[in-house]
């Protein structure tokens, strides 16, 4: 049995937490983001991987199981897995340990704004910007919070927004190339 870190190397604000503290609301509700989350970003990869593996579907874009609800839905679970984990622990915090929130900030903000959805997104743009199917699929599918398109494709630009339908994620439109022969299949 090999040692766990914590006890080679313990850190003095985690001694000073209860040895077994009981399960908070706080924790059950994390621990059901964090399992929300995981779920996602597996089921998501996966489809994904699914999809590209089918030589059916090279040059499409990936719209099927969670992909028909939302353009990004494993960033949508990596970011509800941080989140959970941080809420789970945040039942013990005390004094500097809440510093700990810029773990899953920095994780949001780098897959909202830096190298995640804005580069796929521009990537995307670039590549099926021409096709009608695919600027119906974008206008349908929200970016990141996964919504049935039949809820979220008549929704005002406004509402949109708040749920991250930001306006920096359709530079690559402006780029656009024509459209390629092989397009997503009709929904």
């Amino acid at each position: 049995c090999f040692p766990s870190p914590t006890r080679i190397c313990p850190s003095p604000p985690l001694r000073q937490c209860q040895a077994d503290p009981p399960m908070t609301s706080s924790d059950w509700t994390g621990l059901a983001f964090f399992l929300l989350g995981l779920s996602m970003e597996a089921v998501a990869d996966q489809q994904k991987f699914a999809f590209r593996n089918d030589p059916a579907n090279k040059g499409r874009w990936c719209n099927v199981g969670l992909w028909s609800w939302s353009r990004h839905p494993n960033y949508a679970g990596e970011i509800c897995l941080w989140w959970g984990l941080w809420v789970t622990c945040s039942s013990v915090f005390h004094d500097g340990l809440w510093a700990s929130v810029v773990g899953p900030i920095f994780t949001t903000l780098l897959l909202l704004f830096v190298s995640g959805i804005p580069m796929l997104e521009y990537s995307s743009d670039k590549r099926y910007g021409g096709d009608p199917k695919y600027l119906r699929y974008k206008a349908e599918v929200s970016c990141l919070i996964p919504l049935p398109p039949a809820l979220y494709g008549p929704l005002p630009a406004a509402a949109k927004l708040l749920l991250l339908e930001l306006p920096m994620y359709n530079t690559g439109l402006r780029e656009a190339a024509p459209a390629e022969p092989h397009t997503a299949p009709p929904a």
